[in-house]
Formats: structure tokens, C-alpha cells, sequence
């Protein structure tokens, strides 16, 4: 008798260990999918079917946008951003390597202008006082355009 229950329940455990990895996949059949890109060999990060570097191309992500560093403004084509994913949180809308381009550029025209920063923590303040003055500065703009009517565009 005690062998028989003891193959019940070995059975019966299988199972339940089943039912969590349908749960933790997602209904993707495993967690570890390679990316739906053509040719990427990346592997999918959790909750979606893409890379990190093709993330932006899932409709049904919300965690991540685009870097919206400027490469070239005066194309053919119009503006090129740099387009790299980055969470939807980050201020401002920069890549790491991005961040780092603009505060060399904000540092030297600041010694230009006769300005010396000497930490970059003390740049790193400055930098989010510049974003987010710049921003509510837009942000008015929109707001007048807004309230005098859609009538003039």
C-alpha cells in the first residue's frame, strides 16, 4: 500500500510543477524564447517575445521608449534619432551613451560662456535644472497654443 501512494503522489507533484511553468512562461512555452526578429540570436526577455534591442518593435510593451538624441537633423529623410530603447521613466529621453555626449556638450558650452563646472555631480544638477526648465518652457508654449484654439494651425 505505502509504495502505490507514495507513486500517486510522485504523480501528482509532476504535475503540479507542470501548471507552474505554463504560468511562468506566459503561455509562451518557456521562458527562454530566442527573439521573433529574423536572424537575431538574442534571447527574449521576460514577458515579451523580444530582445532588448528590438523591445520598441513589441505593440504591447509599455515599459520602454525611445532615446531621442539626435544624430542628424538636416537629411533627406528628415530628423535621425538614435531610437535605442530605454525605460519610459528616463529624464530627459537619452540613452547612456547619449547622457553622457550631452553633458560633454552642455560642459563645454558652459566654458565657452565662462562657466567652470568642476564635479560632474555638480554639472549632473545643473543639467536637470537646464531639462527641466527647457521642458516646462515647451510645455507653456504648448499650453498658449492650446488656448488660443486649433483655428491657426
Amino acid at each position: 500500500g505505502n509504495g502505490n501512494s507514495g507513486q500517486i503522489n510522485g504523480h501528482h507533484h509532476h504535475n503540479g510543477s507542470r501548471d507552474c511553468d505554463g504560468k511562468l512562461g506566459l503561455g509562451f512555452g518557456g521562458s527562454f524564447n530566442e527573439c521573433l526578429v529574423d536572424r537575431c540570436q538574442s534571447k527574449a526577455m521576460p514577458l515579451t517575445r523580444y530582445c532588448h534591442p528590438h523591445i520598441l518593435l513589441d505593440p504591447k510593451q509599455t515599459l520602454y521608449k525611445r532615446c531621442k538624441f539626435v544624430i542628424r537633423s538636416s537629411t533627406d529623410a528628415g530628423t535621425i534619432q538614435c531610437s535605442k530603447p530605454i525605460l519610459r521613466s528616463t529624464v530627459p529621453s537619452l540613452c547612456p551613451a547619449h547622457v553622457v555626449k550631452t553633458e560633454k556638450a552642455i560642459k563645454q558650452a558652459l566654458k565657452k560662456g565662462g562657466l567652470s563646472v568642476s564635479s560632474s555631480a555638480k554639472l549632473a544638477s545643473k543639467f536637470q535644472c537646464v531639462i527641466s526648465e527647457y521642458v516646462r518652457l515647451i510645455q507653456n508654449r504648448r499650453r498658449a497654443v492650446a488656448a488660443k484654439g486649433s483655428g491657426d494651425l
